[in-house]
Parts: C-alpha cells; structure tokens; sequence
C-alpha cells in the first residue's frame, strides 16, 4: 500500500491509505483526520498524538497532503488505485483506496469563482477543481462533476446538499443554498442563463465553459395573469431517504412580448441590472372560459417529465376582450406587464361572432350598444 512519513516531537511514523500506522515495520495504530483538518493516530496503547497537516487540491485535481509549503503525499499518484469523493453535509469524505473502505474527512468552505471553478479552503488555504455543474438525471441536484487529469476517464462528482432560489443580485441567474456540517447555510451563486426547453417546457440553466453547458430541471411551471413565472421543484431523496433538494422556488418577473396572439409564448425578463431578455414556453394561445370570468384569452402548454409523463396547464390572461364593430374585435391587457396593451383580432380566424348566447360570458356588448356572442376564439369553438 502507499505510504507517507510524519514527524512530531520524537514521533516518526508511517501512514498506510488504508487507515494504518506503524513504526519500523510494526503497527502501532490507526489514523483519522479531527474537526481541524489534523491527522490523529490512536495507537494500540491506548494513547493518541495529533500531526499538523495542510491540504488541497494540485492543478490536476488531484487531492495532496502538506506540511507547511511542502507536498508530502500525493493520494492520486497511483494509478492502480481508485479513490472515491462524496460530501456529506458539505465535509468532504475522501477514500484513498475504495476498495479498503477507509476514508477520512476534510472540513472547509466552498465556493463557486469565476468559470464555474469550485474553490475549496481548507485552514486557509485554497484550492480549485475545474469541472462543470450537472444532473444529467434531472434530479434537481447540486452536482459538481470533475476529473483527474492524470485519468481523464475517472470522473468524480461532489453532490451539495441544499435548495434553489431566485437570485438577488444581476451577476447571477440562480442561487443555491448548500448545508453545512454545523446547521448553517452557504450560497452559490450562479451565473449564466434561465431558460424553459420548448420542448419539455422544463427549467434549463445555460453558461458558457469550454463551449455551452447546460442542464435541465423537473419541476412545476405556472404563469399568472399577469406573466409572473413561477417553477416548483420538489424534493429529491436518495435510495436510503436522505433529502438532498429540499422543495425550491424560482421566481421571474415577465412581460407579454407578442405583437399577436398566434405561435410560442414569448416573454421579456426584466434582469438585475436593468437589461432584459427573451423566455419562451411552447404551447398555443386559447380561450379561456371560467365559471367567475367572462371569455379571455389564454396559453395552454405541456410539461414532459422524464418518465414520460405528460401534464396540461392553461392559464388566462389579464384583460378583456372588446369590441367595436363587426369587423373589429380587440383583446385590451388590464396589465402593466406587457409591450402592447391592444392586441387586434382577425375577425372570422381568430375569433368568430354570431347570434347573442344563452351565456352570458360569451356576449360582447359594441360601443353602439349592439350585443353578439362569441362563437370561435383562438382555436376554440362555443
């Protein structure tokens, strides 16, 4: 097995990464790592010594062992052996060599800097790992996946237990809230861009990092009337119930983009720092017929889960529809949200007019006085 050598006081011992000690060939204990980032041997008499250490991560992403400035072991250095990551209320378990099953943990902060890098310091010391943020199941997880340069086949992933939240600041396009050991909470703040896949109309973040990266969330979108965006993620739990995305909430303030009431929902996200961009949900503009509600237009869109599931939404826009005269026929935004607030209808394609209905949602009452009911609107015949 591999092996390192420290010194303290009068003690020189050897550390096997199998969780060995010993001294001139003959064992004398076993070793761990305290709350402090030191490494403590308890030897078979009974009696315990600790070794000051430092730690971090080389630019292969490769974890090393220090005294003061100087490398004294490399745990990745052996290729035959394959190591194991795991986070466990963000405290990094490491194990040197899983097939022996020993591991020691490391305590210390993390955070996301500039390129989607993951910086971990431990005692003040930081390091970097280079790698990308991805679930590629759609669990809605946190997932830090890197490699070992030296074996760019063996990936490792680093999964922070937490939640998601709309961001407060214009740098990010979402936040998560990883626990600590100690009950508290960190933030990552990620920047990039939210989008909804057309296709799945699922929550998507996009960044840029050695070309597009991207991943996708399962969730439950909803839009209010006034195109305010709402997306529930539940909560995700591993095999043995250990939650690891607690029930999250994103928020994005919209407005109608749409010169018309024809194809993709288009809206304008107002950003952080005054700019705006371009969101879009597949789907089609409908009508909308409530119990408490005269006729409206509306959007009716799909969500495909991974397992194939398939869910319907349709949702009414604030506003009314109006009309003028046979020929004209207008829907009138009783929002602020939105780039227009009349939209014109193609009267006998988009809307249809006819005898006055026996309900009484389906009436339009002209500027003239003259009553007709509506017997088509967008794609919905009464």
């Amino acid at each position: 097995m591999a092996k390192f050598t420290l010194t303290s006081g009068s003690d020189t011992l050897d550390f096997d990464i199998d969780g060995s000690v010993s001294a001139g060939g003959k064992r004398v204990g076993n070793w761990r790592t305290t709350p402090e980032n030191k490494i403590q041997v308890k030897k078979q008499d009974g009696s315990s010594s600790e070794f000051d250490a430092g730690w971090k991560f080389n630019t292969d992403g490769q974890l090393v062992l220090l005294t003061g400035s100087k490398e004294v072991f490399n745990f990745q250095s052996d290729a035959s052996i394959t190591p194991g990551f795991e986070l466990v209320a963000g405290v990094l378990r490491f194990t040197p060599n899983r097939v022996s099953g020993f591991f020691f943990e490391l305590r210390g902060e993390w955070d996301l800097v500039g390129n989607h890098d993951l910086q971990f310091t431990v005692n003040g010391r930081s390091s970097k790992l280079v790698g990308l943020i991805n679930d590629a199941e759609r669990k809605n997880r946190f997932l830090y996946i890197f490699k070992d340069n030296k074996r760019p086949l063996v990936l490792h992933r680093l999964q922070f237990e937490g939640h998601w939240e709309t961001p407060a600041t214009k740098e990010a396009a979402l936040k998560f809230f990883y626990a600590r050991a100690d009950g508290t909470e960190d933030i990552f703040e990620l920047p990039g861009d939210v989008v909804i896949n057309i296709s799945t109309n699922q929550l998507r973040y996009e960044y840029t990092k050695n070309g597009k990266q991207k991943f996708e969330f399962e969730g439950v979108l909803t839009v209010s009337p006034d195109f305010q965006i709402t997306y529930l993620i539940g909560r995700t739990q591993t095999s043995t119930g250990q939650t690891v995305v607690r029930e999250s909430s994103i928020q994005i303030g919209a407005s109608f983009a749409k010169p018309n009431l024809t194809g993709i929902l288009e809206l304008t996200v107002r950003k952080q720092d005054g700019g705006s961009s371009t969101i879009t949900i597949g789907g089609t503009f409908t009508a909308v017929l409530a119990k408490d509600m005269k006729l409206a237009a509306g959007f009716k869109f799909e969500q495909v889960r991974t397992s194939g599931l398939v869910t319907s939404t349709t949702f009414a826009f604030a506003g009314e529809l109006k009309i003028k005269n046979a020929a004209t026929v207008t829907w009138s935004f009783s929002t602020t949200n939105t780039t227009v607030r009349t939209i014109n209808l193609a009267v006998g394609t988009e809307i249809k007019l006819g005898q006055v209905s026996v309900d009484a949602r389906l009436n339009l009452t002209a500027s003239n006085g003259q009553v007709q009911g509506v017997t088509f609107l967008l794609g919905v015949s009464f």
